[in-house]
């Protein structure tokens, strides 16, 4: 009887350990106001769109990139804040890729290309 109660109290304080750990492990994001929100967004948005310059082709969770990266000529005029959606659509179909490819432990997910610059290369899923 008595080795039961211990070993109750013991498992009990352990759970309660693991849940104090587990607690701590949780991240609460900071609240934001729409500035920061907006800054925050028109920031990815160029930073896609660099990524997406660069992006040969992406299929079966692999990105393959040139090391220079590949516009179209002359770059077309956009308003302010705005980027060219295909380059978006490249750096945004390169990032799911890349999350894809750590779900699935790929170790090598980008490759390089040298081919010529194609701007606006297919993009494959």
């Amino acid at each position: 009887m008595k080795m039961s109660i211990v070993r109750g109290l013991f498992l009990f304080a352990a759970g309660a350990g693991c849940a104090t750990v587990g607690a701590q492990m949780y991240y609460e994001l900071p609240p934001t106001t729409v500035g920061e929100f907006r800054e925050k967004g028109e920031k990815a948005l160029r930073d896609l769109a660099e990524i997406g310059a660069y992006v040969r082709k992406i299929e079966n969770s692999r990105t393959t990139i040139g090391l220079i990266a590949c516009t179209p000529t002359p770059l077309p005029k956009m308003p302010e804040g705005a980027v060219d959606p295909a380059l978006l659509r490249l750096g945004v179909g390169t990032v799911f890729a890349l999350n894809e490819a750590h779900f699935i432990s790929d170790f090598e997910p980008i490759q390089v290309s040298v081919e010529k610059c194609r701007p606006f290369a297919e993009l494959k899923r």
